[in-house]
């Protein structure tokens, strides 16, 4: 009677009081939904019980379920939420290939047919289109916020993205792209664990529902009290784990099993992601290893040909490249490296913060590239030396 008194007070406070309600990011208001309606007690006391924050739709929808005893409302939110994840599934092909279009024709074919005519009329002028381009990759990389949905995007709390900042340092050293693949290497071993550590806590928290799910009277004997407790970080997970124990204490089995069905499909939606951001990632190397090669093919040929072009009437004056601007051009690519990185972890997991998982890759490609039209020259003209 206390209990029921309490949940009246809570309800008759949310319906008439003027208080603003919290806004909510879509990860935290889908984990909302699948508490309330999954949940054995009604919308309101869940909310109660829980200690989670509802955003006024949400907060609408639940007093009007918990009114009324029913779940229709809050489930209407529920599917809507899902089949936007379904949508953003079935467009992902399109949307990544678009956001990869646009970048890599500014970060590839632009950058390599501009650098190789202005070369030959101003190496300073080229200098400026590359570090232009490269701040073009960087902002355009964006364009991976149109892909993934946020909702189920993949959490970060570890700093390794801070990382590859050593590069800036040791860039003096040695070339920017050596300096920023060494820097690189580290922080992308840290992301590639966390990233494993969140993938390997959702398949076990999955697991754990379908055991318990199995387990209609008894779905609290398929976890530990230890397990229930620890928090993931993963909003998502937090609030399944809630909901295993709301379940359990006050008994709703098949609750369970419908809850194992969306939590399946958005773990279907999470790898479908990654397979399609991988593949993106393949086109992206092969387009980094073409890029620097086109550019070093190019900064060699001017190189190579500056003697015979210095006393050739052409029409316009020849400036030879300072032996510089190979740095200059290394700094662009790394520059480039770290657009296209982050455009591939915005597409596969959602956030930037992985980036520094695909950076090394790049980098090393842009190497190779580097190396590639350097050697080049040397078969398509016969002559030796390195630019």
């Amino acid at each position: 009677m206390k209990r029921k008194n309490k949940l009246l007070i809570f309800l008759k406070d949310s319906l008439f009081s003027g208080h603003s309600t919290p806004t909510l990011d879509e990860a935290e208001r889908l984990a909302l939904l699948l508490m309330l309606v999954y949940s054995p007690l009604p919308p309101i006391a869940t909310i109660e019980a829980t200690g989670f924050e509802a955003d006024e739709e949400t907060l609408k929808a639940a007093q009007k379920d918990t009114v009324i005893g029913g779940r229709e409302n809050l489930s209407s939110l529920l599917d809507n939420e899902i089949n936007a994840l379904r949508r953003s599934l079935e467009l992902a092909d399109y949307n990544i290939s678009q956001a990869y279009s646009a970048v890599s024709s500014i970060a590839t074919t632009v950058y390599a047919m501009i650098a190789a005519v202005i070369l030959f009329v101003s190496p300073e002028i080229a200098k400026v289109v590359g570090y232009s381009i490269a701040a073009a990759t960087i902002a355009l990389s964006a364009l991976g916020l149109s892909v993934y949905p946020r909702a189920i995007a993949l959490p970060s709390r570890k700093k390794h993205f801070l990382i590859p900042v050593v590069s800036i340092p040791l860039a003096a050293l040695t070339d920017p792209l050596f300096a920023l693949l060494v820097a690189t290497i580290p922080s992308a071993l840290l992301a590639f664990l966390e990233r494993k550590e969140y993938i390997t806590t959702f398949e076990e928290a999955l697991e754990r529902l379908r055991d318990a799910a199995s387990r209609p009277w008894a779905s609290l004997s398929a976890v530990s009290v230890e397990w229930l407790r620890r928090q993931e970080g993963w909003i998502l997970i937090d609030a399944l784990k809630k909901l295993i124990e709301l379940a359990g204490l006050h008994g709703a089995p098949e609750a369970l099993t419908k809850a194992l069905e969306s939590y399946e499909k958005m773990y279907s939606y999470i790898e479908s992601f990654s397979r399609k951001g991988l593949m993106m990632f393949a086109y992206t190397l092969i387009g980094a290893v073409v890029t620097a090669t086109a550019l070093a093919l190019s900064l060699a040929t001017v190189r190579l040909l500056s003697p015979h072009l210095q006393g050739f009437s052409t029409g316009f004056s020849f400036q030879v490249p300072s032996p510089k601007i190979r740095l200059h051009f290394m700094a662009s690519l790394a520059l480039i490296s770290l657009g296209l990185a982050l455009l591939t972890s915005w597409c596969r997991e959602g956030t930037w913060r992985y980036y520094s998982m695909y950076l090394p890759f790049i980098v090393a490609s842009c190497i190779v590239g580097w190396f590639v039209g350097d050697r080049a020259v040397v078969y398509l003209f016969g002559w030796g030396g390195r630019i």
